[in-house]
Order: structure tokens, then sequence, then C-alpha cells
């Protein structure tokens, strides 16, 4: 297993120690600028409907939860302050 900012390349012919087990190519990015590109032949994997059935997802699970104003100007108040917009809180 690689360790954060590696790359672990697995041997396609090596055998995995259980048949259950899933392994999807992954990357993690740290800002909404950042970019990165990749070429797969043959990759079968659905990426634009997981994301629709995770954005889905995610979104039923923000409009069940109920939240009263007091907790909404928390969350917006932490946001702003630590995203930097410290004039736009004030």
């Amino acid at each position: 297993m690689g360790k954060a900012g590696s790359l672990t390349i697995m041997d396609p012919l090596e055998e995995i120690e259980t048949e259950d087990a899933h392994y999807f190519p992954t990357v993690g990015l740290h800002s909404p600028q950042e970019k990165i590109r990749f070429r797969f032949s043959n990759f079968k994997f659905d990426v634009a409907q997981c994301a629709q059935e995770y954005y889905m997802e995610e979104r039923n699970d923000i409009l069940k939860e109920e939240m009263g104003n007091l907790s909404l100007f928390r969350v917006v108040r932490a946001y702003l302050i630590n995203s930097g917009f410290h004039k736009t809180f004030k």
C-alpha cells in the first residue's frame, strides 16, 4: 500500500487475496483548480453514472436534514471565516 503523495502500481497479473476485492483507480486532489488526466483502455466503469448517483444520494441526504436558523448561521460563519472571507462575513 502506498503512502500519501506516492503512486502505487499493481501488477495486473498478480493474484488478489480475496475474490470479493474490488479495486478502482483513484487520485486525491487538494484544491478545486488542480487537474489530472488519465488514459484507460477498456475502462468499463461508468464515471458519469457514478457521479450522478453520488450527487443524487448526497442531495437527498441534505434535503432530509433539518437545520434551524442559528445552526445555519454557524455553518455559514465557519465556512466564510475558514475560507478567508472575513470581510464578507462582517
